[in-house]
């Protein structure tokens, strides 16, 4: 339970009066489970899906108008979330565009192959990200993130297409 803020309050997010993120809920809808073992013991851990996780990732990829380098900084950390995990492994970027034809509602999609296409190469965003994410991995090579980010924008758009077409088809 959540208290009771007016609408000339806005929430915060730390403290007891805090509200969960709201991406929160795109995450835990339809976790994968995988057994952790622990100190001889063996737990059971609910992960989000791929799809999922990069999707709410994707979502925060946005700036102010007015640029801060903290914001910036933050926001990067987003997309190299997304880089990390898809750019250099085909196997869980395959896996997070079949997650995508589950996301409901695809307008989520959409505006997720938006923030892409008005961060990408180019961008004060993709560059920051882009040398945070050569610190990480410095044999890396510009020429493949930027490959990589103009084939996934492809495939995200065959991933809104197709669940457009799944979605007229089901009426």
């Amino acid at each position: 339970m959540f208290p009771q803020i007016r609408s000339s309050q806005s929430s915060t997010s730390n403290g007891l009066l805090a509200n969960p993120d709201k991406g929160l809920e795109l995450l835990l809808e339809n976790p994968h489970s995988v057994e952790v073992k622990y100190l001889d013991q063996i737990y059971e851990v609910r992960i989000p899906q791929v799809g999922r996780f990069v999707l709410n990732h994707g979502l925060k990829l946005r700036l102010k108008k007015k640029f801060d380098p903290k914001e910036i900084y933050l926001t990067a950390m987003q997309l190299i979330f997304i880089l990390d995990l898809l750019a250099g492994n085909k196997e869980l970027q395959d896996e997070a565009l079949n997650d995508f034809f589950e996301i409901r509602p695809p307008v989520l999609l959409r505006e997720f192959r938006d923030n892409l296409k008005q961060n990408g190469p180019g961008s004060i965003l993709w560059e920051s990200a882009q040398k945070l994410y050569f610190n990480l991995y410095p044999t890396a090579k510009i020429v493949q993130l930027n490959s990589w980010y103009w084939e996934f924008q492809k495939e995200i758009a065959k991933v809104i297409q197709q669940s457009k077409t799944d979605s007229s088809s089901q009426k």
